[in-house]
């Protein structure tokens, strides 16, 4: 029997309802960024757009080499901090200090590195507080303290904390910047031939005539995908070259696009 509607605060983690939430929030964003293709067609946001893609471009080179820093550091500093995870709150000269729980694990050592590009690290995640429950005899009250200070692991550990912080977050962060710089001059000194060259490729994907069905249909393969590749191995086979095989209709998109080039 099927429930009424209920809030999603009583539901499962994984829950189908809020599995699909997620999905159409992300289908949401992907679908409205579509709208950026059509800004190639104008000749003040053609340029920019044709920036935007190649500054992602460099953005991607940037988080191979970014994720490999993370991922070295994470497993450093969660190797030092991981057999701290029951330290309890401290007293230090009358002030009370609570032990953060910033690189117990290794997701939480990578989550908090990744935050820290954008400001987020604090200098006292690489405090190390080893604590012992004491009881006064008078009082039978539990008493805190830290008599038992690891100077050296704790310096170790503000070293590789620091030394993240000026590579990750100095020299890979301004280089990225340099790149996304560089990138842009880049694409402004030929804007209108970067211009023209998305707008040819916007004009053949209207024109194309594989594309048969919108997304997500289009990933199935068709009658006519199959009839290609079939031409394909026909033509391989016998020795001939299938880029030179063209239909009537791709031979006037071809002319219709070199007009088109013409043209701008």
């Amino acid at each position: 029997m099927i429930s009424g509607p209920k809030d999603r605060r009583q539901m499962s983690g994984y829950d189908p309802v809020l599995v699909g939430d997620a999905i159409y929030a992300v289908a949401s964003i992907m679908a409205f960024s579509r709208l950026l293709i059509w800004c190639k067609l104008s000749s003040h946001l053609g340029p920019l757009t044709v920036s935007f893609r190649h500054m992602l471009a460099d953005v991607a080179r940037f988080l191979v080499l970014f994720t490999i820093i993370v991922v070295a550091f994470s497993i450093g500093m969660n190797s030092i901090y991981k057999y701290y995870e029951n330290s309890e709150q401290c007293s230090r000269g009358g002030d009370y200090y609570h032990h953060g729980n910033e690189f117990q694990t290794l997701f939480q050592t990578g989550n908090n590195l990744f935050w820290a590009i954008f400001g987020k690290g604090e200098p006292h995640f690489a405090d190390i507080y080893n604590c012992q429950n004491k009881t006064n005899e008078e009082s039978m009250e539990e008493i805190i303290i830290d008599e038992n200070r690891h100077y050296f692991t704790e310096a170790v550990g503000y070293g590789m904390w620091g030394m993240y912080h000026f590579i990750a977050c100095l020299v890979i962060l301004n280089m990225l910047i340099g790149m996304m710089a560089e990138s842009y001059q880049r694409v402004q000194e030929n804007a209108d031939m970067e211009w023209k060259f998305a707008c040819s490729t916007l004009w053949l994907s209207v024109f194309d005539t594989y594309s048969l069905v919108p997304p997500p249909f289009n990933l199935l393969p068709s009658i006519q995908w199959f009839m290609i590749q079939y031409n394909w191995m026909r033509t391989t086979r016998k020795g001939g070259k299938f880029a030179g095989y063209f239909t009537p209709s791709d031979k006037v998109t071809i002319h219709v696009t070199k007009r088109k080039v013409q043209q701008y």
